[in-house]
C-alpha cells in the first residue's frame, strides 16, 4: 500500500508537469506531422511500462494454461495504443472531431464481436480498462494537453482529454483483431490437419511401451501416449485351474504426418521385435479431424517439412 501511494504521488509530481512541458515544446515545432510518429513511439513505450497491463497479460497466460502467451497479448495492446495515440496526435493537429474516430471504432468493435475468438472478448474489454492506467492518464494525457494548448484553435479540455477515450478503445480493437487472427489460424490449421495427420497404434507386451516410444521419437515422432490394457491372442491362452488369464498389454499412440509414418513404423517394428510371434502389433489409422491443437497459432509447421510441433 505504501509503495502504491509513493508511486502515485511520484506520477502526480513528476509525470504530469513533465508531460505537459514536453507537449508544449512539441506543439511549437515547425513540422507538426512529426507528432504522429512521436505519438506512436511514446504510446507503445508508455503502455509497455504500464504495471496494470503487465499484470493482465500475466493473468491471461496463467488462466489459459499458457495457450495464450502473455507477450502476444502485450504486443497487441501496446501496438493498438501506439496506433491510436498517433491518431490522437493527428486529431489535435488537423482538428478532427473526436466522434469521427470513436463512433467508427466502436462500430468495428461490434463487428469484431462476431468474428473474434470468444476467449479474447473479455480480455479485450479488460485491456481497455488497464491501458488507461496511471502512466497513460498522467503522461500521455499531459502531453496531449501541452500540445493542444500551443496550437491555435485547439481546446486542451476537448483534444487533450479526448486522447484517453482513444486509448481506452485501442486495446479493445487490437485484442479482438488478435482473436480474429487466432480463430483464423485455428481454422486453417484444422483444415490442414484433416488430411495431413496419421495415428500409429502399437499394442505390445507389458514393459515394452517405453521401448516403442523411444523408437518412435528416434524416427521422427515428437511424443506419444502409453496406455495400459488387457488382451489375449491365440498364443496367449493360459489358464490356471480352468480360469483364463488375460495378459497385460501396453498401447502406444503416436500422431505424425503421413510422410514420416513409414520410417516410424519400421523403427518400432525393429525395436519392439514385432516380427516375432506374440510380440505385438502396430498399425496406422488415418485421422479425419483434430481439435485442441491451439498452440499451432504460435508455431505452424510447413506441410512439406514433415515436422510436428509438440
Amino acid at each position: 500500500m505504501v509503495g502504491l501511494l509513493l508511486f502515485l504521488q511520484g506520477v502526480h509530481v513528476g509525470f504530469l508537469p513533465t508531460g505537459e512541458a514536453i507537449g508544449e515544446v512539441l506543439g511549437k515545432i515547425a513540422w507538426r506531422w512529426l507528432l504522429i510518429p512521436f505519438g506512436f513511439f511514446i504510446g507503445f513505450l508508455t503502455t509497455w511500462t504500464e504495471p496494470a497491463v503487465r499484470i493482465l497479460c500475466d493473468q491471461v497466460e496463467k488462466a489459459s494454461a499458457a495457450v495464450i502467451r502473455k507477450y502476444v497479448v502485450l504486443y497487441a495492446i501496446c501496438s493498438g495504443v501506439a496506433l491510436f495515440v498517433g491518431l490522437g496526435m493527428a486529431k489535435i493537429i488537423f482538428g478532427i472531431p473526436l466522434l469521427y474516430i470513436v463512433v467508427p471504432g466502436y462500430i468495428v468493435a461490434l463487428v469484431l464481436l462476431w468474428f473474434s475468438d470468444k476467449e479474447f472478448l473479455s480480455i479485450a474489454f479488460d485491456a481497455g480498462g488497464v491501458a488507461t492506467g496511471p502512466m497513460a492518464v498522467t503522461f500521455l494525457m499531459a502531453i496531449a494537453i501541452g500540445v493542444s494548448s500551443t496550437i491555435e484553435g485547439r481546446d486542451p479540455a476537448i483534444h487533450g482529454f479526448g486522447l484517453i477515450a482513444l486509448i481506452a478503445l485501442a486495446p479493445i480493437l487490437s485484442v479482438m483483431a488478435l482473436g480474429f487472427l487466432f480463430r483464423l489460424q485455428q481454422w486453417k490449421g484444422g483444415r490442414m490437419m484433416e488430411t495431413k495427420i496419421s495415428l500409429i497404434v502399437t499394442i505390445t507386451n507389458k514393459g515394452w511401451g517405453d521401448t516403442v516410444l523411444d523408437a518412435s521419437m528416434k524416427a521422427g515422432a515428437e511424443g506419444g501416449t502409453i496406455l495400459l490394457g488387457r488382451g489375449i491372442g491365440i498364443r496367449d491362452k493360459r489358464t490356471i485351474l480352468g480360469i483364463c488369464i488375460e495378459p497385460e498389454r501396453e498401447i502406444v499412440l503416436s500422431v505424425t504426418y503421413p510422410d514420416k509414418k513409414e520410417a516410424i513404423l519400421q523403427e518400432i517394428t525393429r525395436a519392439a521385435e514385432l516380427e516375432k510371434p506374440g510380440a505385438g502389433i502396430a498399425f496406422v489409422v488415418p485421422v479425419e479431424k483434430v481439435v485442441g491443437v491451439v498452440h499451432r497459432f504460435y508455431e505452424s509447421p510447413q506441410p512439406d517439412s514433415g515436422e510436428m510441433t509438440d
